[in-house]
């Protein structure tokens, strides 16, 4: 008995400790964050296009890119990973802004930012997904895109 009382402690002990990247995941927390402060994530559009997925995350409604915000894709066979960027393999793109600094790259290079860790999980077949950046600037701080929504043509 005590034994299968420890592991059952053990494993949820586990199981709340993987989630290093940030909160639970809800529509309703989709956010961009820098040095503490939280950005809704207004307007947010994820789809695949040709090979790859797309998503863009605007604390904008009108989706203009302004000073805080994120556009990220990278190949559609990177699902239910984590993986960093820049890629050794396969076309990616990041470009973004926030607090008056702005960051971009792609495989030809970067600017702005050193590298970024990206996890993806797709819940389902409809394209239903978790995705979460942590992207560290030149100065090792960090930006941290947090997005739970669906993605268009899945």
């Amino acid at each position: 008995m005590k034994r299968t009382i420890f592991a059952v402690i053990a494993f949820v002990s586990v199981l709340v400790s993987c989630d290093q990247l940030g909160d639970k995941l809800s529509p309703a927390n989709n956010y961009l964050s820098f040095e503490g402060k939280k950005t809704s994530v207004t307007a947010a559009t994820a789809f695949r296009q040709d090979d790859r997925f797309v998503f863009r995350l605007y604390s904008d409604n009108d989706r203009v890119a302004n000073d805080n915000f994120m556009e990220l894709s990278f190949p559609d066979t990177l699902i239910d990973t984590l993986f960093t960027i820049p890629l050794t393999q396969g076309e990616w793109l990041v470009k973004g802004a926030v607090n008056g600094m702005a960051y971009s790259g792609d495989k030809l290079g970067r600017t702005g930012f050193q590298s970024a860790n990206v996890q993806i999980k797709i819940l389902d077949g409809t394209g239903a997904c978790d995705l979460k950046i942590s992207l560290a600037l030149p100065d090792n701080r960090c930006v941290t895109g947090f997005y739970k929504g669906t993605i268009n043509g899945f």
